[in-house]
């Protein structure tokens, strides 16, 4: 089970970023619906539209 820290170690400038690659390798991983809801709002409260941060890509 992963929390919100590690799906925010999933950008590059992270300094934690290799872990949580790694972290995602693990069979049988899960990701709880209130980390991603968690994810949402924190992006939301600094200013990030949800679908905004994949657009262009």
């Amino acid at each position: 089970m992963i929390d919100t820290e590690v799906l925010f170690a999933l950008s590059p400038t992270d300094r934690k970023h290799e872990k949580a690659l790694k972290a995602l390798k693990i069979k049988g991983l899960k990701i709880p619906d209130t980390v991603l809801l968690e994810f949402q709002v924190v992006l939301r409260s600094r200013g990030v539209l949800v679908g905004s941060c994949c657009e262009g890509s």
